[in-house]
Parts: structure tokens; C-alpha cells; sequence
């Protein structure tokens, strides 16, 4: 019993605080938040571990393969500025439930694919639904709590978006093998209904006053296209370009539209980007950390599924269940790390949580052919999460 009250104990008290020190309004916000920003990330877990059967079920090369995951990501780049631009000017609550909208209906979409080639389409288009969840979250959080609760506020989101992860490798695994890879998708569905229903009944709707109504068009087709190129050619120089890209020239085609990008944006009196908020170190540093952690973090779930599945003969549930310390791990620390940062503050949590994070890459590199047990190496960083975002 001790272990489990002791797993629970960080999100438990973060929990019972922040309850005493605001309303029940903000509270609900924190779920809902959580309920959208898990959905996505749900997706992105149980489409890895779906992707050697549906690889098989449509007889789908692995490059065609590697691409429904790449296509998701690749639009969740293009789009992410944009959507958070938008969320400022026209309201964060109305851009979650925009996003939550489009990433059901693209869901729906993958789920009857006939082909790969419908497939990767449908994931780029909840690609572009997932930007839009993701973009606005964490401004939501802050606006509904005050500035001394901001750790724990988004150490619990990040706790409780993870549980919703949490379950995705198993659900999606026993599905998979009980039914269809077409399942990982229509559950989805009653999900999105959900977070949809909280973010219209429990989420006050909130903007930056500051923010003009115009939306530079401009820069953001600029930088939509820059990272259209710059992604598939990256994606290239390991094999996987699209049929009759060369790699070479997206790339290269890519980083000249970046630059470009960011002259237009120093010349615009409205830019899509504040090129001068880098100049803030602790903003600059929490976006060196986000994409450190993310990077280490997703490319060890698309590594590992794959191995265990196609190297290791797991089924699809043993692959999802494997993966589970990983996530769990997040919903123990996630609490824990807002709550650090708000007694001790940003630079100890963040770099706590990185080592953590290094530690437990540097156990994976012994990792060979036997029945791994890589999921419980390389926990994941919700304390650096939490830390990078409690400016």
C-alpha cells in the first residue's frame, strides 16, 4: 500500500493546495486543459505502437510508415506559431476547441483510410488540429491562476495529461490486438466530446490585450512553407524524402525561407514572431529545454516500439505495457517538479530534471536484443516541463 500512496502523495498535495489558494473554476480549467492536451499526445503514443500492423494491414512500406508519424509532426510545426498568434488575438479558449474540432474530424478521416496515402494526409490534418490544443494550454493555466501558484498549476496539468498517456500504450496495444489499428483512432472520438464539453462549460475565455487583431499572413505562410521544406529534407538524408524530392535542395530551400522569415518579422509592425523575446534568458533557456526533452522523448518512443514489435516479437498490447513506467513516471513527477519550482525555484528543477532525463538515455545504450526493460531507463522531464514554463 505504502508504494502506491507514495506515487500518488506529489499529485495529492498539489493538488489540496492549489484547491485552498483558488476557486473551483480554475480547477476545472486544469482538467480540461489537461484532457485536451492528452488527447494529443495520446495519439501520438498509440499510433506508435500501432504502426508495424497498420504498416502490414495496408501494405504500407516503412517509409510510408515513418511518414504517418512524420506528417503529424511536420504540420505541428508549420502551424504551432500561427496557432498561438491566433490564440492571443482572437481567444485561447475558442482556439482549443478550434483545434480539438479539427484534430476529431482528421481522427475520423484516419480511421477509414483505405490507403497510406489517405492515412498520412489524415495525420497531417490532426497535425494541424494539434497545434492549435497545444499552442494556447499553458497560456489557459496561467491566466486562471495566480503567479505564485503557476508550478503547481502546471505540474498537475502535466501529471494529469500524462494519466491520460498513461493508459494509451495498453488501451491502444489490446485494441490493436483485439479488433483493428483503426480503433486507436475512433477512440478519439468519445474523448474529444469530452474536452470539448469541458473547455465550452469549465473555461473562462481569455486573450492578450496587447495583441492586434491583424494577423501577419504573410510571415506565416513564409514559415509554414520554410519548415514544409526544411522537415522532409532532414527526414531525406536518412531515406525517407518523398518520391522525387531531392534533400539536398528542401533543405537548403528551407533554411533560405527561415531567413527570410526572420528578416520580414524584424521589418513588421505586427510579427508573427517576437524575435526579441530570445533575448530573455529564461525564455530562451526554456525553449532550449523543451526541445531537448521533447526530442530525447519521442524519438525513444518511436525507437523502442519498433524494436520491441519488430525485433523482438512483442504484440502490440506487450510493446504498449512496456512503455508504461515511462509515462507513469511523468504523472509522479509532474506534481512534484511544479511544486519545486514554486519552493526553490526554475534553475535547480530544471537541471534535476535533465540529468534525470541523461541518466537514463546513457542506461539505454546497453541496451541489445534481450527483453528490455528500456521504458523504465528514460523517465521522462514533467519537472523540467513545469520548470521551463513557470516564467
Amino acid at each position: 500500500m505504502r508504494p502506491v500512496l507514495s506515487t500518488v502523495a506529489p499529485l495529492g498535495i498539489a493538488l489540496r493546495r492549489a484547491r485552498s489558494a483558488v476557486d473551483g473554476d480554475a480547477l476545472w480549467t486544469v482538467v480540461a486543459v489537461a484532457a485536451t492536451v492528452g488527447l494529443s499526445t495520446l495519439d501520438t503514443v498509440a499510433v506508435n505502437v500501432a504502426l508495424p500492423t497498420l504498416e502490414r494491414d495496408l501494405d504500407a512500406p516503412v517509409t510510408e510508415g515513418a511518414w504517418s508519424v512524420s506528417s503529424f509532426f511536420l504540420a505541428v510545426l508549420a502551424f504551432v506559431v500561427v496557432a498561438g498568434r491566433v490564440a492571443d488575438q482572437f481567444g485561447r479558449r475558442r482556439t482549443l476547441m478550434f483545434g480539438t474540432a479539427v484534430f476529431t474530424g482528421a481522427s475520423l478521416l484516419c480511421a477509414i483510410a483505405p490507403d497510406a496515402g489517405w492515412l498520412i494526409a489524415g495525420r497531417a490534418a490532426q497535425g494541424v488540429g494539434a497545434a492549435f490544443m497545444v499552442a494556447p494550454a499553458r497560456a489557459v493555466i496561467v491566466n486562471a491562476f495566480p503567479r505564485a501558484h503557476w508550478g503547481r498549476a502546471l505540474g498537475v496539468t502535466t501529471a494529469l495529461a500524462s494519466a491520460t498517456v498513461f493508459a494509451g500504450p495498453i488501451v491502444a496495444g489490446a485494441v490493436i490486438d483485439a479488433a483493428s489499428w483503426r480503433w486507436v483512432f475512433l477512440i478519439n472520438l468519445p474523448l474529444a466530446a469530452l474536452a470539448l464539453w469541458l473547455l465550452a462549460s469549465k473555461v473562462a475565455e481569455s486573450r492578450d490585450p496587447t495583441a492586434s487583431r491583424v494577423l501577419d499572413v504573410r510571415g506565416a505562410a513564409v514559415l509554414a512553407t520554410a519548415m514544409t521544406l526544411v522537415v522532409p529534407g532532414l527526414l531525406g538524408l536518412s531515406g525517407e524524402a518523398p518520391a522525387g524530392l531531392c534533400p539536398a535542395i528542401a533543405l537548403a530551400g528551407g533554411v533560405v525561407l527561415l531567413a527570410a522569415c526572420w528578416g520580414l518579422e524584424r521589418r513588421t509592425a505586427t510579427p508573427l514572431i517576437d524575435f526579441d523575446l530570445l533575448h530573455r534568458r529564461n525564455f530562451a533557456l526554456g525553449c532550449i529545454v523543451e526541445l531537448a526533452s521533447r526530442f530525447a522523448l519521442l524519438g525513444l518512443l518511436i525507437v523502442v516500439l519498433l524494436f520491441e514489435q519488430d525485433v523482438l516479437g512483442y504484440s502490440a498490447l506487450g510493446a504498449g505495457a512496456s512503455i508504461i513506467p515511462l509515462m507513469g513516471t511523468a504523472l509522479v513527477v509532474g506534481p512534484a517538479g511544479g511544486l519545486a519550482v514554486d519552493r526553490w525555484g526554475t534553475t535547480g528543477t530544471l537541471f534535476s530534471g535533465l540529468v534525470l532525463m541523461a541518466g537514463g538515455l546513457a542506461l539505454l545504450l546497453g541496451t541489445g536484443p534481450a527483453p528490455p526493460t528500456v521504458a523504465c531507463c528514460s523517465p521522462s522531464s514533467p519537472s523540467a516541463s513545469a520548470a521551463s514554463c513557470s516564467r
